[in-house]
């Protein structure tokens, strides 16, 4: 704040600054805080959007696509390797949501890190002692 009050005093030619030069850099600080962390879903400032790259509203998305994937996996108790295309495909069918690749990658992501299942190119394992708890 001090270096954009400084900016706009000399903006107005002035050697000091003054209240106005001060409130003109807090109004600017507020504006580019409210414009980066407004989340375009929800239209709500949420600084987990700064800090992260990621809006709560998507992050909490993520998630819970991802618990919807562990449970399509543990209704097939029976198998242990599926398809990746194909498991997207009857993802897709059996959604209410639009889900997109790039949802379905972080969904198996989240899952890959919790030790849930390691995944290829082209199929997913479900790991024999993976924790069943979400």
């Amino acid at each position: 704040l001090i270096r954009l009050s400084e900016a706009h005093a000399k903006m107005r030619f002035s050697n000091l600054v003054e209240v106005v030069d001060v409130e003109e850099a807090y109004r600017l600080h507020r504006e580019a805080v409210k414009q980066s962390a407004t989340d375009p879903q929800t239209g709500l400032v949420d600084m987990e959007l700064i800090a992260t790259g990621m809006s709560s509203e998507t992050k909490k998305k993520r998630h819970e696509l991802a618990k919807a994937l562990k449970n399509y996996f543990e209704k097939k108790e029976k198998m242990e390797v599926f398809q990746l295309n194909k498991t997207l495909a009857e993802l897709r069918e059996n959604s209410d949501i639009q889900v997109t690749r790039e949802m379905f990658d972080d969904a198996l992501k989240i899952l890959q890190d919790e030790r849930y299942l390691t995944r290829t190119d082209k199929t997913i394992r479900i790991k024999k002692n993976a924790p069943h708890a979400f």
